[in-house]
């Protein structure tokens, strides 16, 4: 799946603050966050999807790193229903917003929305629109046709 990566984030100045390895276990869990930016947070389990040829790393240095990229708020770390540890990228609807990659699901679950305002559009995302009942669109007799909803879009409601 392919994922934008902003110019931005070269000159983000938390990255400065990070070691070379922080830096690197962030853009290479990139590549395997889901649609929204979601990633199980198990040491283990990053360990065995994005440093799978790197003997060198081990589990304690990726959790020193998801501790590092934490503490700076470039991820935010959680606990799901599913007593579960998850990780999600700071702001990662700014950048990937859920219209762009609507075909794909996501495939962890959620965040508390109260974990941080980059997290509150996610959990409105994810609320049907009580207005059209999250079809989205409504049909017009006078133009037979149908017209998108005028309280909710595409991107910010899903059925």
């Amino acid at each position: 799946m392919w994922k934008r990566l902003d110019d931005s984030l070269i000159e983000c100045e938390k990255f400065a603050q990070l070691p070379f390895s922080a830096d690197m276990l962030y853009f290479l869990m990139l590549s395997q966050v889901d649609s929204r930016g979601r990633f199980p947070a198990a040491p283990p389990w990053i360990k065995a999807r994005v440093f799978t040829l790197h003997e060198n790393v081990t589990v304690d240095h990726i959790k020193d790193a998801l501790v590092q990229l934490a503490a700076v708020k470039l991820i935010h770390v959680y606990k799901a229903g599913d007593d579960r540890h998850y990780l999600v990228y700071h702001n990662h609807d700014k950048y990937n917003p859920p219209g762009a990659l609507k075909n794909f699901p996501p495939r962890y679950p959620p965040p508390p929305a109260d974990m941080c305002k980059c997290l509150t559009d996610q959990a409105a995302a994810a609320l049907v629109c009580k207005h059209c009942n999250g079809k989205r669109t409504f049909y017009d007799p006078k133009r037979k046709e149908n017209y998108p909803c005028p309280r909710c879009t595409a991107t910010e409601v899903r059925a």
